[in-house]
């Protein structure tokens, strides 16, 4: 008695340390499904370039303008008197932020009074750049056009051909650039040409696409009036440095038209003030004429804005990580949520934005499911295994199989032997594949409420993305509101309440199948006490039936309210999600129940009854 007493708690002991063994391998891998941990995107970034770093070297360069952008973001540090010293090395540093060869031409060529002139509405804390200023007046584009005549570039030659082409000339209720603001436009494209500041591919996009459109080819015209808008509206906000520090790490232009959507949408209470939309909007002063003034059209709509101006993070992300296609599908995907993130992973280093933009997936936060985090986190986090971060780093599927396997493996140790006792059927009883099959499921329930308790964002479902609405983007004199956008602002406030509302239904389902598994449990323990025949342990097996069914009927019951709920209190997430975890639920639970323990009884008892037919 007393060795078989010792025996059990031996066993006990062993297995409640495999089990906290395994657990403690499983949550040292911190890959999670829909989110990345901080901890992974510091250790990918290890001695890589700083945000710090890269002011610095722009500095060094005197590009004091994307400077002030990384510094407007709040990433970077960058002394006044560094950046007033880089201002005044050249005369022109203040209106181009940085130095170009190119552009300090034009300006020699138009001289002090015409700068003047051009710049008298505009200081260094306008909300415009002073490229748009100086594009403005008609004689400061001739003597642009005077000096890229110069070029011996055909490119460049026929980009400034292109203006003339009849469907430039037409004007397109869609795509209504034309007049000074297209001929603004194409010079600003031309002198970026003329820098070489476009991508390769972007500029034989742009190459090819000019030669089609000078066919009169209407689609290749189509994108050229979009790109020139873009390019164009940029340029009201960024002076010459950061326009074409911007520019050069585009591969297509497309992203760069959803740019300026970002721009425009994200620029807080800033967005009022930042011309968007149509560049007819702004004034074009004739030859002569001294003062020029940006105007709105009556009735315009304003912009929607946000609480922050995110557009100084933005211009920092893209150049940070030279992606900007990726930095826009993440806040496509993420919204306005997008940027904490971006820069949590900025403030880390290089390799910590990419690894973000690659994933495409949130930043890691603790849950309220953590509550506990808060007093000991510090304490486990001493127990984090480094070499396992860098593994999650290098291997990140492979290392979140391992993680599910090491949970699976610690519910099964954990929780296989209380489990299996409920129903009262002796081990000695079942077969290796049976007792396998057993804890397997228990572990595999264990893994899956564990990943949910650790990462209830799994549940939630997958956001809208902007419409950006790409044929009409620039229909109006400012970009008009889409309504697929303004249908995304509205859920977006709601998105906290859905999310809490799917856990809190997941978790109530769950609780509910745990009840019912475990009445299953104790009424097939029951049977196995009853002193009965075998026949009749047998027929009351049968009986019990409906019993243990009752997971099912209560998984198809609960799809059935959640469907009911997705019309009258209007959660569509909460109630999808709830409808497919409530019949998973009873389908895994009855499985366990039905496979894992009525089936072994069963075989057991029609065993026995064999054998007294046979005496």
């Amino acid at each position: 008695m007393c060795a078989s007493y010792v025996m059990k708690w031996f066993k006990f002991i062993v297995t409640f340390l495999l089990a906290v063994g395994f657990a403690y391998l499983g949550f040292n891998l911190p890959s999670n499904f829909r989110s990345v941990d901080p901890r992974v995107l510091a250790t990918a970034g290890k001695g890589t370039q700083t945000i710090q770093e890269l002011a610095q070297a722009r500095m060094e360069q005197d590009l004091v303008g994307p400077v002030k952008l990384i510094q407007a973001a709040g990433l970077a540090e960058v002394s006044d008197a560094q950046i007033q010293d880089a201002v005044h090395r050249q005369y022109y540093y203040p209106y181009t932020g940085g130095p170009d060869e190119h552009f300090a031409n034009f300006l020699e060529r138009i001289g002090e009074d015409a700068i003047g002139s051009s710049l008298a509405l505009w200081n260094e804390e306008s909300k415009f750049s002073a490229t748009i200023f100086l594009l403005l007046r008609e004689s400061n584009r001739q003597a642009i056009e005077d000096y890229l005549g110069e070029s011996e570039s055909p490119a460049i030659s026929r980009l400034l051909e292109s203006r003339a082409s009849k469907g430039f000339q037409d004007i397109d209720p869609a795509h209504p650039i034309s007049g000074a603001a297209l001929d603004m436009s194409v010079l600003a494209a031309a002198l970026l040409m003329k820098g070489n500041y476009f991508h390769p591919s972007l500029e034989q996009w742009l190459t090819n696409t000019t030669e089609e459109a000078i066919r009169d080819n209407d689609i290749s015209i189509q994108e050229l009036k979009r790109f020139y808008t873009a390019v164009l509206t940029l340029a009201v906000y960024l002076d010459w440095s950061q326009l074409k520090e911007l520019v050069r790490t585009y591969e297509h232009w497309y992203p760069l038209e959803k740019t300026v959507f970002l721009f425009r949408n994200f620029a807080g209470a800033a967005g009022s003030d930042f011309q968007y939309g149509r560049a007819g909007s702004i004034e074009v002063s004739p030859v002569g004429v001294d003062s020029i003034e940006p105007l709105e059209a009556e009735g315009a709509e304003q912009p929607s804005t946000t609480s922050a101006d995110y557009r100084p993070l933005l211009f920092t992300a893209i150049l940070f990580s030279a992606q900007p296609a990726a930095v826009v599908d993440f806040v496509e995907q993420h919204k306005e949520s997008a940027f904490e993130d971006l820069e949590a992973a900025i403030r880390l280093n290089e390799s910590a934005l990419t690894l973000l933009l690659d994933k495409q997936v949130e930043v890691y936060e603790t849950p309220p499911t953590l509550f506990f985090m808060s007093f000991v986190g510090t304490a486990l986090n001493k127990l984090q295994i480094p070499a396992c971060l860098q593994f999650v780093v290098d291997k990140p599927y492979l290392a979140l199989f391992l993680k599910i396997l090491c949970l699976t493996l610690a519910g099964a140790f954990l929780m296989g032997d209380f489990v299996t006792s409920l129903g009262d059927t002796p081990v000695r009883s079942q077969t290796l594949a049976s007792r396998s099959l057993n804890y397997g499921l228990i572990g595999i329930v264990f893994a899956m409420l564990a990943v949910i308790w650790v990462e209830p964002s799994i549940l939630k479902g997958s956001q809208p993305k902007f419409d950006f609405d790409v044929a009409n983007l620039f229909n109006t004199v400012h970009i008009e509101e889409m309504t697929e956008l303004a249908n995304t602002v509205g859920a977006a406030s709601s998105d906290a309440t859905n999310h809490s509302a799917t856990v809190a239904i997941i978790i109530g389902f769950l609780v509910l199948q745990l009840i019912i598994f475990i009445l299953g449990l104790l009424k097939l323990k029951s049977v196995r006490q009853d002193e009965g025949s075998t026949v009749m342990k047998l027929r009351l097996l049968e009986n019990e039936e409906n019993l243990f069914d009752t997971g099912l009927f209560v998984g198809l019951a609960g799809t059935v309210i959640s469907l009911i709920l997705l019309n009258v209190w209007h959660l569509k997430e909460a109630s999808l999600v709830a409808a497919y975890a409530s019949t998973l639920f009873g389908i895994l639970f009855v499985a366990v129940l039905k496979i894992g323990f009525v089936r072994p009884y069963r075989n057991q008892l029609i065993r026995e009854q064999e054998m007294i037919f046979e005496e």
